[in-house]
């Protein structure tokens, strides 16, 4: 008789980034970047 196992492994991946440029003022940047360069990382409003 043969025993059978099965295995899981589940997997997270944040792939959150921010567009943005130390040399451009903070609205050229989200003129630029627009929803990209929001400091709580892209698309997300945060209050």
């Amino acid at each position: 008789m043969s025993n059978k196992i099965a295995i899981y492994r589940k997997e997270h991946f944040n792939a959150a980034h921010r567009l943005h440029n130390d040399e451009l003022s903070t609205e050229e940047n989200a003129r630029i970047f627009g929803k990209c360069n929001y400091p709580n990382y892209m698309g997300i409003i945060m209050s």
